[in-house]
């Protein structure tokens, strides 16, 4: 679902609500495979799976962003639009059910 406020901002309601659990997920598991090296090992490990975890945050903000460029022309302020992503190896099935559904 994308939204557009009345000022022209495109968002992506519910798509933030933990934004750093990657960096505190990677950091545990590091420290915890990084303990069979010992103290230093854990430190490492550490640093290793915190750093990976904030380029895995850093990366889907980012693909968020370009997502949001380039659909934020394609709907008028005020409104809220349904994103759909399906694989079909036709889009006319698609089509023709979702014009069913919309008024």
């Amino acid at each position: 679902m994308a939204e557009k406020d009345e000022a022209g901002k495109v968002t992506l309601p519910g798509t933030k609500t933990h934004p750093f659990w990657g960096v505190v997920i990677g950091a545990v598991t590091g420290s915890l495979i990084g303990l069979l090296g010992g103290p230093s090992g854990a430190l490492l490990g550490f640093t290793i799976g915190a750093s990976t975890g904030l380029a895995g945050v850093a990366l889907i903000d980012l693909l968020d962003h370009e997502f949001i460029d380039s659909i934020s022309g394609d709907f008028s302020p005020g409104t809220v639009a349904i994103l759909l992503e399906a694989s079909e190896a036709s889009p006319l099935s698609l089509r023709l059910t979702v014009e069913d559904h919309v008024s």
